[in-house]
């Protein structure tokens, strides 16, 4: 069976198992799981963490006791370590991503990702077809108990009015390590501009606006009480609560509008009423500098991997958030979407292989 499907041998394919592959590391799972911490709330993400360590202990208990090997070490294309029987990346890739379908009811996607992780340890000849099947059973066994025993029957994320309120004290930790390199270019572009009039548009804690001097005159708008908490404790006097497509600020007040992460999130009607607001409160020779999802055009393995944990980091935020992101990436993404609301580019910026983009723009 391994010969046989070794046979369809292309570097093409080869990158993309081993791609592919990476994502029933174990280890990887706890990268989401510290990227979910902010997101979910907490009994959500005890219960993430739950049947990932469930599953860890089952898995390597049951290697232990068969203590089956591998195939021939001549038909591994990737170094491994530990006996085969049953395969931890199939089972680990149904009890993850099967955990995760049924919370978002996605079980479409995450059917696929199974069968892939798994089918990748055939590929690359480090399981036989058996042990990539006992783990996928195994791993529906535990995942079909979690369900049965610890979830709640009808479990739905909690909606409050302030969708950041159980996050905002943790905020920070978890996310600038991800996005400070993109605000430090953000504060640079500030600069370069030599603005004195600054909005921050969806402004959240206020970390951005606390790195631009207080010589300037830096506003923040944002819908989250929780949030503006956080940005008084910076100091930050003037963070108003309120709605980005409907603000309490003058016509033409101001040099830059910034925007990070604050458009995909929302419908297209959303999006229109916020960039005309912006318009309004523009200054005639402002402008309006975005951070945003954008589409790369580089096939490598990194880039594969940042737009899939970005869509992934998507799916813990909700349906509804979800939703709002695919449209925007069936729109074009960042730049089209701007263009086609009457903006025009007048510089561009990427990060993460160009699968995030800030991009300044101008009036037309």
């Amino acid at each position: 069976m391994i010969s046989f499907i070794q046979q369809f041998d292309h570097p093409l394919i080869l990158s993309a198992m081993k791609g592919v592959t990476l994502l029933g590391n174990v280890p990887l799972y706890f990268i989401y799981l510290a990227i979910a911490y902010p997101l979910l709330q907490k009994r959500d993400w005890f219960s993430f963490l739950g049947i990932i360590v469930l599953s860890g202990i089952v898995n390597e208990a049951l290697k232990m006791g068969f203590h089956l090997p591998r195939p021939p070490i001549e038909k591994h294309l990737i170094s491994v370590l530990g006996s085969g029987s049953p395969s931890g990346h199939a089972q680990m890739a149904v009890v993850v991503w099967g955990w995760i379908g049924f919370r978002y009811k996605q079980w479409g996607p995450t059917l696929v990702l199974m069968f892939f992780i798994g089918f990748s340890r055939l590929y690359l000849g480090v399981h036989y077809p058996s042990q990539v099947i006992g783990g996928w059973m195994i791993g529906f066994t535990i995942l079909g108990f979690w369900i049965w025993k610890v979830e709640p029957k009808g479990t739905k994320f909690s909606e409050k009015k302030d969708d950041y309120a159980g996050v905002a004290n943790r905020y920070d930790s978890f996310i600038e390590p991800l996005v400070h390199h993109i605000r430090e270019a953000m504060l640079a572009r500030i600069s370069h501009h030599q603005a004195k009039d600054i909005l921050d548009m969806c402004c959240g804690t206020g970390t951005q606006l606390s790195m631009i001097p207080s010589t300037l005159h830096r506003v923040g708008i944002d819908n989250s009480p929780a949030m503006l908490e956080k940005a008084k404790d910076r100091g930050l006097s003037e963070c108003h609560l309120g709605e980005a497509d409907k603000t309490p600020f003058r016509k033409q007040s101001f040099d830059l509008v910034l925007s990070q992460f604050a458009l995909h999130e929302k419908d297209p009607e959303t999006i229109a009423n916020e960039l005309n607001e912006i318009k309004r409160i523009l200054k005639k020779d402002g402008r309006l500098i975005i951070v945003d999802f954008a589409h790369s055009n580089k096939n490598t393995v990194k880039s594969f991997l940042y737009k899939f944990g970005i869509r992934q980091i998507e799916r813990f935020a909700g349906k509804k958030h979800f939703i709002h992101y695919k449209i925007w990436m069936k729109n074009g993404g960042l730049k089209p979407v701007l263009e086609k609301n009457g903006w025009r580019k007048t510089y561009v910026q990427e990060f993460y292989h160009g699968a995030v983009q800030l991009v300044e723009f101008s009036q037309k």
